[in-house]
């Protein structure tokens, strides 16, 4: 695990290139990345962030979200006019004053004028912006303002892929959006006859091959995401009494409805169902004669249970 100065250079370097300024690779995703820290780095933090707007080669612009609160007041109705509510009527009442502009879409459109020109947007100042603005509730306002421009969240806390905790102490809501991944499995798959010709004389056989799925999903929420998948479940081999030896052909596609219980640290336990088409077929002999006899195709059900871990851009 990187420490956070690790960490920090990393990002230094990784926001000039240009797969992460054109987005290569990540398929339909939005280009947002959540930075979490300990709230005890505030000032190193800070001072990375000044740093890196005024050097950097590439245009860098950084927010600080209750510099952007403020200035919305200041032209609304004049930050004096907030000290005046605050000193006569409380925190709590200069709150609920507040909360009815926050929950509008003016910060966001405020952010997005501030950051025009940019090619990476730095936002910060969570920790001071607390308890006037979420960060899920803001990050989600974002996604349709910026969705060719690099967005970095700095938090000071956790976030866990699925949930952020500021400071460490306080769990905010979740915060995931609907995205479209893909990966590969490895398979061990066991073919078994029994009652053929290909068992004689045990009334059974069985052969085990290695083989791989490949996958394309879209998750509609930390909790819930549909699968399609395409499997090779590799060429068993069985053989008869005699000597004969059948090659088979197997490989198919599935449909999966998935459910995961998130965890922490990106670790998942995951549940799936769904059906599957099979499609097998005799390839050839060891006698040398090509056969296609007994080539079949069936739906059949079937059902999964796993761990997961997903690896988020750093």
């Amino acid at each position: 695990m990187r420490t956070l100065n690790e960490t920090l250079d990393y990002l230094a370097q990784l926001i000039q290139t240009p797969e992460f300024l054109e987005r290569r690779g990540l398929g339909n995703e939005l280009a947002f990345y959540i930075l979490d820290y300990d709230p005890a780095e505030e000032l190193r933090v800070r001072s990375f962030i000044r740093y890196l707007t005024s050097h950097s080669p590439i245009q860098v612009v950084s927010i600080n979200l209750y510099e952007a609160i403020l200035d919305i007041f200041a032209q609304e109705v004049g930050l004096n006019a907030l000290w005046d509510l605050e000193h006569t009527e409380g925190s709590d009442t200069l709150l609920d004053a507040m909360h009815p502009v926050l929950e509008t879409e003016r910060l966001a459109d405020a952010i997005r004028q501030k950051a025009d020109g940019a090619q990476v947007v730095l936002l910060h100042g969570v920790g001071t912006a607390y308890p006037l603005i979420r960060s899920h509730s803001l990050l989600n306002r974002l996604h349709s303002r910026f969705t060719e421009t690099p967005v970095v969240l700095f938090f000071p806390g956790r976030y866990t892929g699925t949930q952020m905790s500021l400071f460490g102490l306080m769990t905010n809501d979740n915060y995931y959006r609907s995205s479209i991944y893909f990966g590969g499995q490895g398979l061990i798959t066991n073919m078994h006859y029994s009652n053929s010709a290909y068992t004689l004389p045990t009334n059974s056989a069985s052969s085990t091959k290695p083989g791989v799925r490949a996958y394309l999903g879209y998750a509609f929420n930390q909790f819930l995401a549909l699968e399609l998948g395409y499997d090779y479940f590799g060429r068993p081999e069985l053989q008869d009494n005699v000597g004969n030896t059948q090659e088979f052909s197997q490989q198919g596609m599935d449909l999966a409805l998935k459910a995961t219980l998130p965890l922490d640290y990106g670790f998942g336990i995951f549940i799936k169902g769904g059906g599957i088409w099979v499609w097998r077929s005799d390839v050839y002999s060891r006698m040398g004669e090509f056969v296609a006899k007994g080539a079949n195709n069936k739906i059949t059900p079937f059902a999964g249970l796993g761990v997961s871990y997903n690896f988020m851009p750093a």
